[in-house]
């Protein structure tokens, strides 16, 4: 039931009417049948909760339990973003998400890696955004006899840059 107050939508429901309703239980994953969202693949569901948008295992983590600890995150055993069922919910922090990730093969890494999948994302030489040196100076350095301190002191950078630069360490893709 809803009732419409000052151009808005007000609902008589409580938070926990709310979320059941969107709740399809089942003998293991309780799946969100409400909205949902999120970036690169991962669907959780949202409810609407405290003027914002909350991630529904969330909201089951404080109707099963109560108020979050400072610096946890809900984090799934069954790794079913949909899924609501308290018994799959723990608690751990952002790097126990990411052991947990790593643990269960879910991690990119090798070929499966954005890096090597997307090269074409991965700024490079003077296109990064720390860069000292530029393709024209590193074209400089390799073709100098000039010793790398030195070298280093006229451009602002460490020797190591300088001979790393020289050796095809780092700007690899700078011709002679």
């Amino acid at each position: 039931m809803a009732s419409r107050i000052s151009g808005r939508f007000v609902s008589s429901m409580t938070l926990a009417e709310r979320f059941w309703s969107k709740v399809a239980r089942g003998d293991g994953c309780w799946l969100w049948k409400g909205g949902l969202g999120g970036k690169r693949g991962w669907r959780y569901g949202y409810i609407w909760f405290s003027g914002r948008m909350e991630r529904a295992h969330r909201i089951m983590w404080l109707l099963t339990y109560g108020e979050l600890a400072s610096g946890f995150d809900v984090l799934h055993r069954c790794d079913q973003t949909q899924c609501v069922n308290p018994e799959h919910l723990f608690l751990g922090t952002a790097a126990d998400n990411m052991r947990d990730a790593a643990q269960k093969g879910r991690t990119a890494k090798g070929e499966n890696s954005g890096s090597r999948l997307h090269p074409e994302r991965i700024p490079h030489g003077s296109d990064r955004p720390n860069a000292k040196l530029t393709e024209k100076i590193v074209q400089f350095i390799r073709t100098s006899n000039e010793p790398g301190r030195l070298l280093a002191e006229r451009f602002g950078v460490h020797a190591s840059a300088v001979s790393m630069a020289r050796n095809r360490v780092t700007w690899k893709h700078v011709g002679r």
